[in-house]
């Protein structure tokens, strides 16, 4: 299938009123999704009770894979990943109706983190909330000390400072935990860090193979 700029699959999203925010965003037909867009008279959303199944959202997954690949051979990379993540969006709410929680779990926190690793730029704000975050634990707790002087981190440079070699895996040698705690977080944050960053090189690699 042969498709171009001008090719229209359903209508345009309806802007709401704020940027981010829309009142309708259209999707394929089978998804039960269309149902929360649905607007009652007096502005509700019209919600029925049989409005997501298994089956309904099995053949909505299979439309929006169908339409990922004619993107990915036209060489659409946006619509692509918009596809994608539709996908992925029916598949979670597939593992909700079929009680299957602890699947829906780990995909409701990749959607709300990274977007299925579609978002390079949630994944660098997340980075700076967790640098952020440990640094002020450390700075807050007394948790690290200069090597060798017997000293607590003189202030937030020096705390973030720290907390950003950890979370980049380099560790110059500058500082180092002075508590069990410490030790702790400096464990846990090396461990985010390593998987944040994987996650940025897959998320670079699937827009290269693009």
């Amino acid at each position: 299938m042969q498709i171009n700029e001008r090719t229209a699959f359903w209508p345009a999203d309806d802007e709401g009123w704020l940027p981010w925010r829309t009142h309708h965003r259209a999707r394929c037909a089978y998804d039960p999704e269309n149902a929360r867009d649905t607007r009652t008279p007096d502005g509700h959303a019209h919600l029925p009770a049989d409005s997501e199944t298994d089956d309904q959202l099995l053949k909505a997954a299979d439309t929006y894979r169908t339409l990922e690949a004619v993107a990915r051979e036209n060489s659409f990379p946006q619509l692509q990943s918009k596809m994608f993540v539709r996908r992925q969006d029916v598949q979670r709410r597939r593992y909700r109706v079929n009680e299957q929680y602890l699947e829906w779990a780990f995909a409701q926190v990749s959607r709300g983190l990274f977007k299925y690793g579609e978002s390079l730029g949630r994944i660098l704000a997340w980075s700076l909330v967790i640098i952020g975050s440990f640094a002020s634990l450390y700075l807050g707790f007394g948790l690290i000390e200069v090597t060798g002087a017997n000293a607590e981190l003189s202030g937030l440079v020096d705390a973030l400072y720290f907390s950003t070699l950890t979370f980049t895996t380099l560790g110059f040698g500058n500082f180092q935990p002075a508590t069990t705690l410490g030790r702790g977080l400096v464990t846990l944050q090396a461990a985010t860090g390593a998987i944040m960053i994987a996650t940025v090189v897959f998320v670079l690699g699937r827009r290269a193979a693009r």
